[in-house]
């Protein structure tokens, strides 16, 4: 059988499949990327083997395990081989233990060439903390609510930019209407394994955008070591007038389920006031939504000026955005930043 670390997977193997053995509740929590779940035990029966272990010792829990498993084996190669592109295969459990050696037995026995991930999917997540904290060189794109920074990130990325959009990652817009017309988002692990693996599209020595955000998007939190960076990084502040920030809001959430944005509206009440949360829903019950809009604007613009003064950054250059605005221009003034 053989082995490879996930380093030299990267280098090698990324072109062949890589299966996940462990539970199905194992792999929802947190898994490599595009790695496929062919579990040896589902949750329920996973957790009867660690009862027997508890109770009987590791003897007893093998052979409990090999009855649960072992009438499987002939499903499990068809599986395989409906994904195999070609007879190897990586396969990884936990810790690269006994579960997945005995799905490397097995695939051996089926005629197949399996890799074992030394260390398994614990060793993916202790390359994926060691990736988050390897980077250094960031160049933060700021601006208040509105500024459509996620597109100009977009823009700097077609022009090979190297760019990392965290609201993607976390499939969330950051504030309280960032979830709007998105689906779940991605648990803690798989955000900060997804994470990794586009930073890793990088060299260490890149300097990388990323849009100015807060320690949560949505439910994710930024990893500390990431977060104390994008503090102490130069940042580029996008000003763009308030006119234009309620249009571009308008044009990304207006044609929302009008009771939504009130829902969502009143989870901001405390903040926001209450008088100034009945007076923007009133707005929206009236379709007047520049209104709501500007009523969402004071909190968030007042939020922003907030944290502006509490960041002690090392360099803040502010750049007057128009629609007319080349984004070479945000490219020279980056380079601005970090002569």
């Amino acid at each position: 059988m053989t082995t490879c670390t996930f380093e030299e997977y990267l280098i090698n193997h990324r072109q062949l499949p890589i299966i996940d053995v462990r539970s199905n509740g194992e792999f929802e929590q947190g898994h490599i990327p595009y790695a496929i779940n062919f579990p040896l035990l589902n949750n329920e029966e996973r957790a009867i083997v660690g009862a027997c272990y508890k109770q009987n010792g590791h003897k007893d829990a093998v052979i409990k395990g090999f009855e649960l498993v072992g009438g499987k084996f002939a499903n499990y190669l068809k599986l395989f081989e409906s994904i195999n592109t070609s007879n190897e295969i990586i396969v990884h459990c936990w810790r690269g233990g006994l579960r997945s050696n005995i799905i490397c037995w097995l695939l051996e026995k089926g005629g197949y060439k399996p890799i074992l991930l030394i260390g398994g999917y614990k060793s993916f997540r202790n390359w994926t903390q060691k990736k988050i904290d390897s980077y250094n060189n960031l160049i933060i794109l700021g601006g208040k609510t509105g500024s459509h920074k996620t597109k100009l990130l977009h823009q700097l990325k077609d022009q090979n930019e190297c760019v990392i959009d965290l609201e993607k990652i976390a499939n969330h817009r950051g504030s309280a209407f960032g979830g709007i017309g998105l689906g779940a988002q991605p648990t803690q692990e798989q955000f900060e394994n997804n994470l990794a693996c586009e930073l890793n599209i990088y060299s260490n020595d890149s300097f990388i955008w990323l849009e100015n955000e807060s320690r949560l998007i949505g439910k994710c939190i930024i990893p500390p070591q990431l977060i104390n960076k994008i503090r102490q990084a130069p940042i580029l502040n996008i000003e763009v007038s308030r006119e234009q920030r309620v249009k571009n809001i308008l044009e990304e959430y207006g044609s929302y389920n009008k009771k939504i944005l009130i829902e969502k509206t009143l989870e901001i009440e405390k903040k926001l006031g209450n008088q100034n949360m009945r007076n923007a829903i009133n707005s929206l019950l009236e379709n007047d939504y520049y209104t709501w809009i500007n009523y969402l604007l004071d909190y968030y613009d007042k939020g922003y000026e907030h944290s502006k003064k509490k960041q002690n950054r090392s360099v803040i250059l502010n750049i007057e955005y128009t629609n007319t605005t080349s984004i070479t221009e945000l490219i020279i003034a980056k380079e601005s930043l970090i002569v």
